[in-house]
């Protein structure tokens, strides 16, 4: 760049070259916390976190892909909490895809697998205890067994 000065009565001065650069911009970084596998039993949440850093000290926006609805995020100063909620949702395999950027553009992306389990119903325990009472009576004796109720 050059540059000129000018003062009030038209005196100018000699031109000076003036050259600079803009700093690069780093871009954040996103890193999981824990790598276990990611399975989630019906009507539970399960929570994937992540280190977000900028060595630029930006702050950060992320963007969320989650093909099962299941996910929602949180941020929170430095970290970004994913929470999965399998309640009325498509039991099976997914991939979720979470990016971060920086105020400049600037991104990180990274994915993470899980499964939603699907909605079992309960099993019955086959050491059930039943109770016969001996007839005090002609009737027949009366049977009491414990009863399962579906949540």
């Amino acid at each position: 760049m050059a540059v000129i000065a000018v003062d009030p009565w038209g005196n100018r001065s000699p031109t000076s070259v003036i050259s600079f650069g803009t700093p690069a911009n780093t871009p954040p970084t996103l890193v999981r916390e824990g790598d276990t596998a990611v399975s989630i039993p019906y009507n539970e949440t399960r929570t994937v976190a992540f280190l977000v850093s900028d060595p630029d000290s930006h702050g950060f926006t992320y963007e969320l892909q989650d093909p099962s609805g299941a996910v929602t995020p949180r941020k929170d100063d430095e970290r970004l909490y994913l929470d999965i909620r399998n309640y009325k949702r498509v039991p099976g395999s997914y991939t979720a895809r979470i990016t971060v950027s920086d105020s400049f553009g600037a991104s990180d992306a990274a994915s993470f697998d899980f499964t939603l389990q699907p909605n079992l119903p309960p099993v019955p325990n086959p050491y059930t205890s039943v109770r016969c009472r001996r007839p005090q009576s002609s009737r027949p004796p009366q049977v009491s067994t414990t009863k399962f109720r579906r949540r």
